[in-house]
């Protein structure tokens, strides 16, 4: 299929699972660099009145489309944004500017070879 296709705009989100407390790492993809710029400045910062952003991420590699919307340290997901929340994380707050964060921008080149059956194995580190 098509689904792995476009790999611009993609993050990871490093998160903790609010039900199993497990830690846990999204891979989501949003519409425009800038988008996901917004997304990665407010996931990553340290001020609590700065991590605050709703809107639609799609999730990877099935590209599904998804409702999330993000409250201080709380991450949630919905399947619209008139639906239930479906599923919540839990995002530590970086301590501050220096932090790294918990978001990271993904840069995939992926290289398919006719050796290879066009084919290509992607491993997230």
């Amino acid at each position: 299929g098509n689904s792995m296709k476009n790999w611009q705009h993609v993050f990871t989100i490093l998160a903790v699972d609010s039900k199993t407390g497990k830690p846990t790492e999204l891979l989501v993809k949003a519409k425009t660099r800038k988008n996901m710029d917004e997304w990665l400045a407010a996931l990553n910062s340290h001020k609590r009145e700065a991590r605050r952003i709703s809107g639609a991420l799609w999730l990877k590699p099935n590209e599904e489309r998804r409702h999330f919307t993000l409250s201080d340290t709380t991450l949630s997901m919905s399947k619209a944004e008139t639906t239930p929340v479906v599923a919540t994380w839990t995002i530590k707050a970086s301590k501050n500017a220096d932090d790294e964060g918990y978001a990271k921008h993904v840069e995939k080149t992926l290289t398919l070879l006719a050796e290879n059956r066009w084919q290509t194995t992607v491993v997230f580190g």
